[in-house]
């Protein structure tokens, strides 16, 4: 397997993660605009960047991208 596809996998599974341990702990909203707001998402996005956590910018992107399509 070459490094671009072992990178993705593993980044994908952290991510994947990270959003099951979050619905397990109740949180919700992800696909639903009127409990959390784009505008609130982008807020969390950059405060997940500023603080380095990667995973969850990632996840907020996928959402806000998602989004684009419902």
């Amino acid at each position: 397997m070459d490094k671009i596809t072992v990178a993705l996998g593993q980044f994908h599974k952290k991510c994947y993660d990270r959003m099951i341990y979050k619905e397990d702990a109740g949180v919700t909203g992800w696909d639903k605009p009127e409990e959390v707001s784009d505008a609130e998402l982008k807020k969390i996005l950059i405060e997940n960047m500023q603080a380095g956590d990667f995973v969850d910018v990632s996840n907020i992107a996928m959402i806000l991208n998602y989004r684009q399509r419902i």
